[in-house]
């Protein structure tokens, strides 16, 4: 992950490059990634992982949530596993990523999976409650399968499932579950770029927890990956936002990262909106990554203001209306 930062003498552990190591494999676009900004959406995606657990849906087939935390001397020693708030004698240990696997609705707390073997916390288990939750968890995500699950495949198959049962408008999620294995192809082109032939992909989704239009975008050349973007749209407020833009190390300042923007503005027509934002994430911005991802964007025509957003941890944002002159 230090190596995907492009910065091997950082310590990273964001949850951003666990995420693009699997993206940049083979089968990259197999999957796609979503941020959940709230514990009620945390909750929600544990929720709807269980319901798919009891239909037998596992595994890369369904849906894994992920929490990035900050760590105190409490939580490293703890033998019962409880992410208590820290006292203040307690130093700071760094970021950590954890696989939250549940909820226990009772207690309120989200139930994690951590790394450190069977000799720490709950055989290995461990319990977030809201207020660490809320004070020391920056980053959560939902992993999930992009060839089967949300998409607008899958959403007619849901309302013909709802349509015949008829509950059309029902808060049943059966009709989800029984639509979450439909199918959903990859569209690809085949482009003229840098004098090769690049393939770019798209799979067209829908966000997990309030379907909004979703595209994930890769490009590679032959099977090697270059860059990868994802775009939400959201057509009420005429914005789509670039949630994630990211091009290998070895492939920055090559044109893939202009060209990935432009393909997101045009999908973002395309989908109706007429402004289109980046997200400058803090795994991206450290004294070395932030100039040089601003700059990239600053050349397509966007203007930059600040953000401290948690949840995604973001700390810049890049603003263009579509249709504007490109600057670049």
């Amino acid at each position: 992950m230090r190596q995907l930062s492009d910065e091997p003498q950082a310590q990273w552990c964001f949850l951003d490059f666990s995420h693009r190591l699997l993206i940049s494999t083979d089968n990259g676009l197999d999957f796609a990634y979503e941020d959940l900004s709230t514990w009620d959406d945390v909750t929600s995606a544990l929720l709807f992982s269980g319901w798919l657990r009891e239909r037998g849906i596992t595994g890369t087939l369904g849906i894994g949530v992920a929490l990035g935390v900050e760590i105190f001397d409490g939580v490293l020693r703890s033998r019962t596993g409880r992410f208590n708030l820290p006292q203040s004698w307690e130093r700071f240990r760094g970021r950590h990523a954890l696989a939250a696997v549940d909820w226990d609705e009772r207690r309120d707390e989200i139930v994690v999976r951590n790394s450190w073997g069977t000799n720490w916390g709950d055989q290995g288990h461990g319990y977030v409650p809201r207020a660490y939750f809320e004070a020391y968890v920056d980053c959560a995500t939902a992993l999930r399968p992009a060839w089967v699950g949300p998409s607008p495949l899958m959403d007619r198959a849901k309302k013909e499932i709802a349509w015949k049962r008829g509950k059309p408008n029902g808060l049943d999620p059966t009709p989800i579950l029984d639509a979450w294995m439909t199918p959903n192809p990859i569209k690809a082109k085949t482009i003229e770029f840098r004098g090769r032939p690049h393939q770019v992909r798209r799979r067209m989704l829908y966000t997990l927890l309030n379907a909004a239009p979703f595209d994930a975008v890769e490009i590679r050349e032959g099977r090697e990956f270059r860059g990868r973007i994802h775009l939400i749209h959201d057509r009420r407020r005429g914005m789509s936002t670039c949630c994630e833009l990211w091009v290998t190390p070895a492939h920055r300042r090559q044109g893939y990262g202009r060209y990935l923007i432009s393909e997101g503005e045009q999908l973002a027509s395309d989908a109706g909106t007429t402004r289109m934002r980046i997200l400058l994430r803090e795994a991206d911005a450290s004294a070395v990554g932030q100039p040089r991802a601003q700059a990239v964007a600053t050349a397509c025509g966007y203007d930059w203001t600040s953000d401290s957003s948690s949840r995604p941890n973001i700390v810049k944002v890049g603003v263009k209306a579509l249709g504007s002159q490109d600057s670049g």
